[in-house]
């Protein structure tokens, strides 16, 4: 029986990533954006129907990036966290929990069992990550995470670079460093 650690990160930009714990190897990753069905409007309402889809997707999704029958899967996904002067903060609590749910309901469909499932804040799993300089510059934190992705799993970087992109994609870095976090692989003691 192969262990999978999945590592979501909710967010609009955000990703999906397995990895196989003991081969310490990145089956694969998948970029919200690719597998989000459209929303019919502008409205939050509109958003919040269309994230309801991803119960639909996410089977096909987890088959794409190397979950299979027989896995034993734990799945690790980071909280939506409202910051001073951000709005939406119901639609990010929904999405994150449409998604986990959805992805839930892929690894029994897949896997044919059920995942333990883990959900952390963000100032929890980057700091145990080793992972801290809060007031980087956003270019300053990707460069960072795909730094320390590629310090864990040198093989990764082909996972973090998604269909049309020619760089990293820092919402795949977090996925992975999500799914590491949740094997307890990389963790600074």
């Amino acid at each position: 029986m192969r262990h999978v650690s999945i590592g979501i990160d909710p967010g609009a930009d955000g990703a999906i990533a397995a990895v196989d714990v003991d081969g310490l190897l990145v089956l694969g990753v998948a970029l919200a954006r690719t597998w989000a069905v459209p929303a019919t409007g502008e409205s939050q309402a509109d958003r919040m129907q269309a994230d309801l889809a991803w119960v639909g997707v996410s089977a096909a999704m987890l088959g794409r990036i190397g979950l299979r029958e027989g896995d034993s899967v734990r799945v690790t996904i980071e909280a939506p966290q409202l910051r001073p002067g951000q709005s939406g903060g119901a639609s990010q609590g929904w999405r994150a929990g449409a998604l986990a749910v959805a992805v839930l309901s892929g690894v029994r469909t897949v896997a044919g069992n059920m995942a333990s499932v883990q959900v952390t804040t963000g100032a929890s799993w980057t700091g145990a990550m080793g992972l801290h300089g809060a007031k980087a510059d956003r270019g300053e934190r990707k460069r960072g995470r795909v730094a320390r992705v590629l310090e864990l799993v040198p093989d990764a970087r082909p996972m973090l670079v998604g269909p049309g992109c020619r760089v990293e994609h820092d919402g795949a870095a977090d996925a992975i460093l999500l799914a590491l976090y949740g094997a307890d692989l990389g963790v600074v003691r």
